[in-house]
């Protein structure tokens, strides 16, 4: 068991903080003295003078706000990382998301120009303070937002935008989703041993340095000092806007089109009937299931289980289904299984919609982190090949993810297998349902990591 050294990594790497409210701040440092004093402050252990940095260490109780910082590329440099480090990070972290946007799906109104955060407008964004409450609870968000924008103030930052998340009961997101059900497990973090049939993700493929290891029996932390880089990682910021009437449409149209029931016809788009309960245990009914068992299954037996169903002509869950793509589980597509996962940590912004509501102009969606120890090998990866492309797998060619993929403007396919002799029911013209609002890499230092930043100054 990899032994972790919790006081010392950032706590939204390793846990889910379960609060009702998040405020993230984007800050444009003005100054390097400045962005190093604000750093500083954040892990100086006195909760008089700043808030404090929230670590993965176990609490006894809940505490009264959950605190993290995130800092991208250019952040960095004003701060007075050396050229000789900054040559040691990944390009692809150097470069940011907006460099070949197109290859993530971010074409057309996902386009980095049409973005309020990290696009190709300005001004640069240089970190991101994420700040998680509960309702009621003093000091409240408000409270402790206005204390951040003062220390902000004192060290000539800028708090460039600011966006709010609150959670929806039970883990519900828009589209009516039950979400947050399939996080991978890490080596060596507290919680559950097996929360699901899949096995721990290796510690290396989340946090730097150390002794830990990937999935390639090595190290993400390349060249990079140990004293700025271990027990960090990265995390893709983004605020994704989810055309939600526009999914409720286009189920209710198609279901009258195909004669299929419209709540089918979602399931089969995510892989999951909106309750969380899968369709490989359910594909014809939505049923309640309990928690434990809505990750036991996988697409086919395995060595380990062998009684699984075998489901890999994918007629109860779609080959191409949103859950199955992005997380194929121990089928081989395009390397070892069990692997490319990524820790999500997002919030639904934005009011959710009733039954009967009209479409409106309010903006609604996910904002929040995907966090990994390798932006490319992972995250990018998930985006460009299998959410994107279809040279993944087998009884996916010519479609893209029908949740998230960045459909073509005369829409997309997507393909129902049926097992009572008629030809595969083929969608094709899926609209795209999420629309990228802005985005940025971070890297997500350790405390130590933080203290050495804050001493470039010195």
């Amino acid at each position: 068991m990899t032994k972790l050294d919790l006081d010392d990594i950032q706590g939204n790497i390793l846990r889910g903080y379960r609060m009702n409210n998040v405020r993230h701040m984007a800050l444009t440092f003005g100054t390097g003295r400045g962005a190093c004093n604000l750093l500083g402050l954040l892990v100086n252990g006195n909760a008089d003078i700043a808030p404090q940095l929230t670590t993965a260490s176990t609490w006894t109780e809940t505490p009264r706000y959950c605190l993290n910082i995130g800092v991208t590329a250019a952040g960095l440099k004003v701060l007075g990382v050396s050229d000789s480090i900054m040559s040691c990070f990944p390009e692809t972290f150097l470069d940011g998301p907006s460099v070949n946007p197109g290859a993530l799906g971010d074409d057309g109104p996902s386009a980095p120009e049409n973005w309020i955060l990290g696009g190709t407008q300005d001004p640069e964004v240089h970190a991101m303070l994420s700040l998680h409450t509960n309702e009621n609870i003093s000091p409240t968000v408000d409270e402790l937002s206005a204390w951040l924008q003062a220390l902000c103030i004192q060290n000539d930052i800028d708090i460039t935008l600011q966006r709010d998340g609150e959670a929806f009961p039970d883990d519900y997101v828009h589209f009516n989703l039950k979400d947050n059900i399939a996080q991978p497990h890490v080596c060596g973090a507290p919680g559950k041993d097996k929360p699901d049939m899949q096995p721990a993700s290796d510690t290396g493929e989340f946090l730097l340095g150390k002794d830990y290891v990937n999935q390639f029996r090595g190290n993400f932390i390349a060249d990079l000092p140990g004293r700025l880089a271990d027990n960090s990682t990265y995390g893709a910021f983004r605020i994704l806007k989810q055309e939600v009437f526009r999914f409720e449409s286009f189920i209710q149209n198609s279901g009258a089109k195909y004669n299929m029931d419209p709540e089918l016809i979602a399931a089969k788009m995510v892989g999951r009937w909106r309750n969380g309960t899968p369709l490989i245990k359910s594909p014809e009914e939505n049923i309640e299931l309990p928690e434990e068992q809505l990750n036991d299954f996988d697409y086919c037996p395995t060595e380990d289980n062998p009684m699984y169903l075998d489901d890999s002509d994918g007629f109860r869950c779609p080959i191409g289904a949103h859950i199955r793509r992005m997380n194929p589980r121990s089928s081989l597509v395009m390397g070892k299984p069990h692997t490319r996962r990524i820790i999500r940590r997002n919030m639904p912004y934005g009011p959710a919609i009733k039954p009967g509501d009209q479409p409106d102009d309010i903006e609604r969606g996910l904002i929040g982190y995907f966090i990994c120890g390798d932006l490319e090998m992972q995250f990018e990866f998930l985006q460009k090949i299998w959410a994107n492309l279809d040279i993944a797998t087998s009884g996916i060619r010519g479609t893209r993810d029908p949740v998230i993929g960045a459909q073509p403007a005369i829409g997309g396919q997507f393909i129902i297998r049926t097992k009572d002799f008629r030809d595969p029911i083929i969608f094709d013209d899926v609209p795209r349902m999420v629309v990228t609002r802005g985005s940025v890499y971070c890297l997500i230092p350790s405390v130590t990591g933080l203290k050495f930043l804050s001493g470039l100054s010195s």
